[in-house]
């Protein structure tokens, strides 16, 4: 990013708070080369030093609205970023020579570096070695599965 701002001789210094969640939560079709390319694309266009939601979603291609929703989501994920977990689901283990699905393995090792990290996505996920977006988009995908 940082290089692109230094080529392009702009004051680029970052993504704001919005932008930065709408850059973690927002659904890549493509691969690291399309994320260069539309912060490459945004250094050029715009001249603040911040680049704000509007603008990153603009840039995906999203109307203000799609862009708001998805940082309203991860906002609502992040809530003191903390997640509440009880127990890892153990529901389908049945003795240690079984084999569970590997969704049902990912659950339990998710839900039981949140609960060994009370509750801290963010450490969670660095005892899991993931990105935190990667966990919260798991969970929310477990919420939509079970109606919660």
């Amino acid at each position: 990013m940082y290089r692109f701002s230094k080529e392009e001789g702009k004051t680029f210094i970052g993504f704001d708070e919005d932008a930065e969640k709408l850059l973690l939560n927002y659904q890549w079709p493509g691969n690291v080369r399309q994320l260069e390319n539309i912060v490459h694309s945004i250094i050029i266009m715009n001249n603040g030093p911040e680049i704000t939601e509007e603008v990153l979603g603009k840039a995906l291609g999203l109307d203000q609205q799609a862009a708001h929703e998805i940082v309203s989501r991860a906002s609502d994920l992040e809530i003191g970023n903390i997640v509440t977990v009880t127990e890892p689901n153990t529901a389908n283990q049945q003795n240690d020579d079984s084999i569970m699905p590997l969704n049902q393995v990912e659950r339990s090792a998710i839900e039981n570096a949140i609960l060994k990290s009370g509750g801290n996505v963010t450490k969670a996920a660095s005892l899991l070695e993931v990105n935190p977006s990667t966990l919260y988009r798991k969970i929310q995908g477990w919420e939509k599965l079970s109606g919660e």
